[in-house]
């Protein structure tokens, strides 16, 4: 009856909780679900609702101080407003809405103070990454801005990196700046480089000191040192050259290892691969200086100022330019100096020639040329007005206004202005204290000529005055105007008295005169004649000369043609023997008054010649063997013979005579009754 009592008194909570605990006890190795029959496989407790949160624990900042533990252990801050867990040492906020922790937010920050930054309180260096990659690095010494700008293990210092994978090598290299995407971006260990511009000294690995600004400026360089590039392009190639400046697109665009070069304009020295000691400055500028130069000593110290000055040179050195396409057709030539526009050398190839003047033009090697020679250009020295003379220097008087020297010490030749007498103007030679209106000349110190008192004295100071000309020397002769009778001929109304020396008259030449009417020798007399002069009735054919029958020294003497042939014959008297002919020069003559009492034959060559009358003369006979031999050789002189065989007067048997043959001037053997040319001649 007791346990029915018993019963009544359970009351419904311990009944409800039994229930409970015996329902956790099933689940203790099953997920907990509220609110939802299918709690997550993965969560030890899945509360699922749509109008109903969590609340966990709220506690003010002190009593959250006041809690040392667990790890993990989470709360809401009421003072902060925020939620707040423990870590193995301290409270750490989550992200919220709260005034004593620096959240800074993704979409947007207000309320922000003076004193709110972003960044590090510690000595802690700033890194800002980009799909978990370096993108930015503030540091004590390198700062970095741009992905993957910087190389992260680098030990060099005072770097600065602003673009993508800007000094993206760089090892130990310091104090350099890259700034623009792949600046800078193979450097190891070069220092206080300056890029600035896309691929700006892209490949530099050891070069220093080096700045490059504009696009691809400098992409090249990996080991020059001290190049300065200003523009697009400018240095592009240069890999290990040194010293250079480069100012405007494309300027020294193709040097490689070239140095010690100076580049300003667009296209300056744009082809210059590897020469040094070169000055560009103006648009294209030396711009084919060094293609295909292959010397060492060639396209170099070069300097062209103006726009396309020495635009073609390509291996010339020691050039200078100024002005406007100056040596423009300059290409292989040295040490060349033109200032002007268009100032030029004719020939690519001159050396050490000098022309001043816009326009002129110097056409040989070691000569200056001033001013443009189609212009009339006047040159004053001391004056601003040289309008008398092609050049006017002016002096004070009684200052030299000229010295030609080969010494400095003394001058060897002066023109100076004195006032000796009212003609002021006295010219020296050589440096002496020379007498009024006089010009003296020297060599090697000792007088030569002298103009004084309207007389010329060589060899003597002192001209007599009574001669025009006085002309003193005890080694020397006095040595007249050569020339040949042709060229005597030619002078237009030759003043009596005139001397020449004539070279192709008479055996050697003479001495001749010109009398007024004829040109006769020194005596006055009958002066020698020349090859093809026509003389005494035919054509002068040959001079005798020293070893020839008949020749007397200083006299002229030897053979007249007849002007044309005398037409074609036989020798004549076939099988008859004309005794005593001869082959020798100047015996055509007896040869011929053998043959024609000899021979009765009407007709043959001999008869023809002694038989002639021309001209007033009637002497002429057949030349001998050797007479046509020399007349053969002067026959173009001569004129009017014929490529063929001539009868001479020699007889060489019972049937045969001499010929000599025009075309090769040999000597044959003929039959006597063969008709062959005859040409008459006569002595002089």
């Amino acid at each position: 009856m007791l346990l029915p009592s018993i019963q009544r008194a359970v009351p419904k909570k311990a009944i409800v909780l039994a229930c409970l605990l015996l329902t956790v006890k099933l689940l203790v190795a099953q997920n907990i679900g509220i609110g939802t029959t299918t709690p997550n496989a993965n969560a030890l407790l899945d509360i699922t609702s749509n109008n109903k949160g969590i609340l966990i624990p709220r506690l003010t900042t002190v009593q959250m101080s006041a809690i040392t533990g667990p790890e993990g252990i989470l709360i809401y801050n009421t003072d902060a407003g925020a939620f707040a867990y423990r870590n193995a040492s301290s409270w750490v906020y989550l992200k919220g809405n709260i005034s004593t922790v620096d959240n800074w937010h993704t979409n947007g920050n207000s309320n922000v103070t003076a004193n709110d930054f972003f960044g590090t309180t510690g000595n802690f260096d700033l890194v800002f990454k980009r799909n978990n990659q370096r993108a930015g690095f503030i540091g004590v010494n390198n700062t970095s801005w741009g992905s993957q700008a910087l190389n992260p293990a680098t030990t060099g210092y005072a770097n600065t990196a602003i673009g993508y994978q800007s000094l993206y090598s760089n090892t130990t290299g310091a104090n350099n700046t890259a700034n623009g995407t792949f600046a800078l971006y193979s450097n190891t260990t070069g220092n206080n480089n300056t890029s600035n511009g896309e691929q700006t000294l892209n490949f530099n690995q050891t070069g220093s000191n080096n700045t490059a600004n504009g696009f691809i400026a400098l992409s090249y360089n990996v080991s020059g040192n001290n190049n300065t590039a200003d523009g697009v392009q400018s240095l592009l190639n240069n890999d290990s050259g040194n010293n250079n400046t480069a100012l405007g697109f494309g300027a020294l665009q193709s040097n490689g290892s070239g140095s010690s070069n100076v580049a300003i304009g667009i296209h300056a020295l744009n082809s210059n691969t590897n020469k040094n000691n070169l000055v560009a400055i103006g648009d294209s500028a030396l711009h084919e200086n060094g293609y295909a130069a292959t010397g060492a000593t060639e396209a170099i110290q070069n300097t062209g100022v103006g726009s396309k000055a020495l635009y073609n040179n390509r291996a010339g050195s020691g050039n200078t330019a100024f002005g406007f396409q100056a040596l423009d057709n300059n290409t292989e030539g040295n040490n060349n100096t033109s200032i002007g526009m268009q100032s030029d050398v004719i020939s690519n190839t001159l050396t050490n020639a000098t022309v001043i003047g816009a326009n002129a033009l110097v056409g040989c090697s070691n000569c200056m040329v001033l001013g443009d020679s189609t212009n009339n250009v006047k040159v004053g020295i001391g004056t601003a007005y040289p309008t008398t003379a092609k050049l006017v220097i002016k002096a004070a008087p009684g200052t030299t206004g000229i010295d030609l020297s080969s010494s400095d010490a003394y001058a060897d030749m002066r023109v100076i202005r004195n006032t000796l007498s009212q003609n002021d103007h006295d010219l020296y030679f050589n440096f002496m204290a020379p007498l009024p209106n006089s010009l003296h000349m020297y060599s090697e110190g000792v007088e030569t000529m002298t103009i004084r008192n309207n007389s010329v004295g060589i060899g003597n100071a002192f001209p007599a005055v009574t001669a025009a000309l006085e002309i003193n020397s005890t080694t020397k002769g006095f040595l007249p105007p050569r020339m040949s009778h042709a060229q005597r001929d030619a002078i237009t109304s030759p003043a009596t008295g005139l001397i020449i020396w004539c070279t192709d008259v008479g055996l050697h030449g003479q001495v001749e005169v010109y009398n007024g009417i004829e040109w006769t020798n020194m005596a006055g007399g009958v002066r020698d004649p020349y090859i093809g002069e026509p003389l005494q009735g035919g054509v002068v054919a040959y001079i005798l000369q020293p070893g020839d029958p008949g020749y007397v020294q200083g006299q002229a003497h030897g053979l007249i043609a007849a002007p044309t042939d005398l037409g074609t014959a036989e020798w004549g008297c076939r099988g008859t023997s004309i005794a005593g002919t001869s082959a020798l020069v100047g015996t055509g003559n007896a040869n011929t008054e053998l043959i024609v009492p000899g021979c009765p034959t009407s007709g043959i060559a001999a008869r023809i010649c002694r038989n002639l009358v021309l001209n007033g003369y009637s002497d002429w006979y057949l030349p001998s063997e050797n007479d046509l031999k020399k007349i053969a050789i002067n026959q173009a002189i001569v004129g009017g013979f014929s490529a063929t065989n001539y009868w001479s007067s020699t007889q060489n048997d019972l049937n045969f005579a001499s010929t000599i043959d025009f075309n090769t001037n040999a000597q044959i053997g003929a039959d006597k009754s063969l008709t062959f040319s005859v040409r008459a001649v006569r002595s002089f």
